[in-house]
């Protein structure tokens, strides 16, 4: 047994890290020590086809043609845009032409959008709403210090503003691909009606595309896809891979081998029998790579993910080992701010061998096999003692608050629908959340998240879901040996 442990901690050790990119152009604009400011020029009639129609099924009643126009060159001269597909909630969301000043440097023609599913619908009557620069949307081949696409996101719901942020250099602090981010404060001009108007501060975040998978892999020529609410856990579609497109949203057209590739590991997941899922898993995922990630996610209790609704992640087939690896996106709510799924204390208290609502195959088959069980349970306590520890987060959470709030003014309270969450202090959690960790590593009971519609409606909680909301953590090991 003793050769078994260390044969484990050795693969968990000697397994390759993903360290942060490389040095690049782009650098310079993702200093977490610095505030940043862009300054935002378009037209009224583009702010105006800006704002996003909302799609149903009848809307081709009303409007025969909803699909997207991707040529700019073929829409009517005073027509400055691009129309998108609906996005999973509806929204259409258009392309713009705008001047973009980032800390004085200017770009011209960049196309500008909004974006976002509730980040969006709780800022729509303010300005402060989330947006999306492509650099070259209309002028092909220009980019700002090599980057494409970058994200402002608004942070919707966290008043600390620090989630996302701290998210983000948490996962890629734990040796994980993670977006790299930094803060802005966002100006708006629009002649006769903004002038240089300050519309917020934003968290910078790096898209997750061709230039961002060339600084984390050795080769950006796989498939990436971005899932959309596959709940619990990734499901087989089938052998037609028109099936998995409209759910897996791959990021540009799969060769034949790729969507083979996807069919053949979610199939594995699904369908395939213990002793075969033992045997082969590890051809189809960087295991380790994955239960790090989970782990990440699971200590810092970020449950918009995979693992709730089965979205706010990528999926990326290295063509180098031909395996899948996890990347994490939109993490607003991380640090236990999803809270339709229990109250501060319970979230707190997460479990760390069922952390995920309901059922989610990948994770409960994964965690089934006695070594990959134990890799993870490493990583937890390895990432409590370093990367996750109290004293180094709560460091983090002050030098956060210092850039953002230089003189401890506090920051303006957003306008608008807050859909009844009330998210808990983010500067109480880390030696809450690592105090509950270490005890369910020993034993303890840790809490099952499911939904909870009188949350959601912002009603008293149910006191019969407490009866089913405790899981004990297991002190036998699991029954399959790889």
């Amino acid at each position: 047994m003793r050769y078994l442990l260390a044969l484990i901690v050795l693969f968990a050790l000697s397994r390759p890290a993903f360290a942060e990119p490389i040095i690049d152009k782009a650098s310079p604009l993702f200093d977490p020590t610095k505030m940043h400011e862009i300054h935002i020029e378009l037209t009224r009639d583009a702010w105006k086809m800006m704002e996003p129609k909302f799609y149903t099924i009848f809307s081709h009643l009303f409007h025969p043609d909803p699909s997207p126009t991707t040529n700019p060159t073929t829409r009517p001269k005073y027509i400055e845009g691009q129309r998108l597909d609906p996005n999973i909630s509806s929204f259409q969301y258009a392309y713009v032409r705008a001047k973009i000043k980032i800390d004085g440097e200017e770009v011209k023609d960049a196309g500008l959008r909004m974006k976002g599913n509730s980040s969006y619908s709780s800022a729509a009557k303010t300005l402060h709403v989330p947006l999306k620069i492509d650099f070259n949307r209309f002028v092909p081949g220009q980019k700002f210090h090599g980057l494409t696409t970058i994200n402002l996101h608004n942070n919707a719901f966290d008043k600390s503003q620090m989630r996302e942020h701290l998210a983000y250099q948490v996962f890629r602090e734990a040796g994980l691909p993670a977006s790299r981010t930094a803060y802005a404060k966002v100006f708006l001009t629009i002649p006769g009606k903004y002038d240089r108007k300050e519309i917020g501060l934003y968290s910078i975040v790096e898209e997750v595309d061709k230039d961002f998978l060339k600084t984390r892999f050795p080769s950006s020529k796989g498939l990436l896809l971005k899932p959309e609410i596959i709940a619990f856990g990734l499901r087989d579609m089938g052998d037609d891979w028109k099936d998995y497109t409209p759910l897996y949203l791959p990021r540009w057209e799969a060769t034949p081998k790729q969507s083979r590739r996807l069919i053949e590991f979610v199939r594995l997941i699904d369908t395939a029998d213990d002793k075969t899922f033992a045997e082969r898993i590890d051809s189809y995922l960087n295991t380790d790579q994955f239960l790090r990630n989970l782990a990440v996610n699971t200590i810092t209790v970020n449950l918009d993910s995979f693992l709730a609704i089965g979205h706010n992640f990528l999926l990326y087939l290295n063509p180098t080992d031909n395996k899948f690896y996890f990347i994490p996106w939109d993490m607003n709510l991380a640090f236990a701010g999803f809270v339709w799924l229990g109250s501060p204390q319970e979230l707190t208290n997460l479990s760390i061998t069922h952390p995920h609502v309901a059922d989610n195959k990948l994770i409960e088959r994964l965690l089934a096999i006695d070594s990959m069980n134990q890799i993870y349970r490493h990583h937890l306590s390895d990432l409590l003692a370093t990367v996750l520890s109290p004293e180094k987060l709560e460091k983090q959470i002050d030098d956060i608050d210092h850039l953002i709030r230089p003189e401890g003014v506090p920051l303006a309270e957003r306008k608008g629908p807050d859909w009844n969450i009330k998210v808990p202090p983010l500067r109480d959690f880390p030696r809450r959340r690592a105090q509950a960790v270490q005890a369910q590593l020993n034993g303890a009971d840790g809490y099952r998240p499911s939904f909870q519609i009188n949350r959601m409606l912002g009603l008293p909680p149910n006191p019969a879901i407490k009866a089913v909301s405790t899981v004990k953590e297991p002190t036998t090991k699991p029954a399959i040996k790889p």
